[in-house]
């Protein structure tokens, strides 16, 4: 999409084209207009643009009311004397192009008539402006279009259906060398009308290089425009505006235009490309982000515990992911406080079972039919009934529906359903949590997921998951658990994540025309510190 004006490559992926549009600010003077020449070149302008009409060729000289403008900067003027004091003579243009080329920097103008483009044309310009007014002037764009050079054209006033029409009247002309201006025609421009989102969606419906010509007071709209995508910025310039001239209260002065283009280019490369990987700037940081480290003497075959491992800084043990995955296992040799955790410590390590925490996710119930059926199965699934109001018989949708709603999901009880996310959400299960003792805050916790899905390590992320929004959102001390003593699985399960099995109630619960004794287990949350 991008393309050099005078040896200048315009368009994304290229340093802002910054435009200093010179108009009727040289107040009738050339010298004055040479000077805002050598000042927009050194203010780090890369164009300076001017105007190429006479009053006589832009309008008549009529005193009827519509030549009379009513409102805005220039009320009360008659069209045709604001143009004469506005326009650049025609014969200055060759002194003004030669000194331009002279000192370095790039000029061209905007033309109003099929003469000035022949005038243009014999003084070589490198582009044309179309002016936000002329939008809508086919011939005129056409007589552009012939001269095969780039089109800048402006947008302002105009809807999108006459933008459009306009494009593809350029492009069926065979020109491609295209710069949409957004453009608010108000002078000055509030900043609340700026619409800066425009910019986007012109770059999104019309596939072209999208810039700015902006009225606005100052240059933070400008710089907005930078960061949303604008490739060039076009700002009114003049020495002074104390010095007055018809466009001057809207114009910037050198050094507000050289701060543009310092502040522009500083938006411009601050965009930069998404970001996949750290920076070089952030090596330093990254060594010093979190890991695993033992902060307490640990012998072989000894498990690894909250009391004898943390997360902490710098970065050289496993990354903190790893922490639930490790608890409860044990240690391949002796390890001495100060030591970065490292997989050749720990027995029957398996990095991956730390990954499955990506493919799940907790939400709470909304009851939609698949969850129904999902805790309809699992409700009448032998065991698990018993968890239901009425345990003597199989239920149904309603049972389902009336347990969920005694679920209040506040600090005293609630339910989780687990979600499978690997290529839709999918349920799959569900954990429970009931306040056993709120002054020492002491919860139990419960797990329940669907046959064809156990054995993928998603119950120790689920508990561990369930017990970190329980310290998040309301404190937690000590967690409890229940298992019958013949459910190995979820004995194996809490005993992975550090519970401890503390006691045994006989002949506890009654299922399947027998009674079985439950095992109770509990695992002390500590409260990490983190050192700044």
């Amino acid at each position: 999409m991008s393309f050099s004006i005078n040896g200048r490559e315009i368009g994304e992926g290229n340093k802002p084209y910054f435009v200093a549009e010179m108009s009727g600010n040289h107040n009738n003077d050339i010298n004055r207009a040479l000077k805002i020449i050598d000042a927009a070149k050194e203010a780090g302008a890369d164009a300076i643009k001017m105007q190429t009409y006479k009053a006589s060729t832009i309008t008549i000289d009529h005193d009827s009311d519509e030549f009379i403008l009513k409102e805005g900067l220039w009320k009360n003027k008659r069209l045709y004397e604001l143009y004469e004091e506005a326009s650049t003579p025609w014969e200055w243009h060759k002194k003004l192009f030669d000194h331009a080329r002279n000192i370095g920097i790039t000029i061209f103008s905007s033309p109003f008539d099929f003469t000035a483009v022949d005038f243009l044309e014999d003084l070589n310009v490198p582009a044309y402006k179309i002016a936000s007014p002329e939008i809508i002037d086919l011939p005129l764009i056409k007589k552009t279009c012939d001269t095969k050079k780039p089109l800048i054209l402006s947008t302002g006033a105009a809807s999108i259906n006459e933008i459009s029409e306009t494009v593809n009247f350029i492009k069926k002309q065979g020109l491609n060398e295209i710069i949409l201006l957004h453009c608010t025609a108000a002078y000055p421009a509030p900043v609340k009308e700026a619409n800066l989102s425009t910019i986007r969606y012109l770059k999104d419906k019309f596939h072209l290089n999208i810039g700015l010509s902006d009225h606005t007071l100052g240059i933070a709209t400008a710089i907005t425009a930078i960061s949303l995508g604008a490739v060039l910025i076009e700002k009114h310039f003049t020495l002074s505006r104390s010095e007055g001239g018809l466009d001057s209260s809207f114009s910037l002065e050198p050094k507000e235009f050289s701060f543009l283009v310092e502040s522009g280019l500083d938006a411009y490369y601050s965009i930069g490309n998404i970001k996949r990987k750290p920076s070089n700037s952030e090596k330093y940081v990254e060594k010093n982000r979190k890991s695993l480290y033992v902060v307490k003497d640990i012998k072989k075959g000894e498990e690894f515990t909250e009391d004898n491992i943390r997360s902490i800084r710098p970065s050289r043990g496993l990354k903190p992911k790893h922490y639930f995955n490790i608890l409860g296992k044990k240690s391949a040799r002796n390890i001495y406080y100060g030591e970065p955790v490292s997989e050749e410590m720990i027995l029957e390590f398996n990095p991956k079972e730390s990954n499955k925490s990506k493919n799940i996710i907790l939400r709470k119930p909304i009851q939609s039919e698949d969850e129904l059926n999902m805790l309809l199965n699992l409700r009448n699934s032998g065991e698990k009934a018993h968890l239901i109001l009425n345990r003597a018989k199989k239920n149904n949708i309603q049972d389902v529906k009336n347990w969920l709603n005694n679920k209040n999901h506040n600090f005293k009880n609630g339910i989780f359903i687990i979600y499978e996310k690997i290529k839709f959400l999918k349920p799959i299960g569900y954990v429970t949590y009931l306040l056993e003792d709120e002054i020492s805050k002491v919860y139990s916790l419960g797990i329940c997921i669907s046959e064809r899905f156990q054995g993928k390590g998603y119950g120790k992320v689920s508990i561990t998951s369930l017990i970190q929004i329980l310290k998040n959102n309301f404190g937690i001390n000590k967690c409890i658990f229940n298992a019958l003593s013949s459910n190995t699985s979820s004995r194996s399960l809490f005993n992975s994540l550090g519970f401890r099995e503390i006691g045994i109630m006989k002949k506890h619960f009654f299922s399947n025309g027998k009674w079985h004794d439950v095992i109770i287990g509990e695992l002390i949350i500590k409260s990490e510190r983190i050192d700044l």
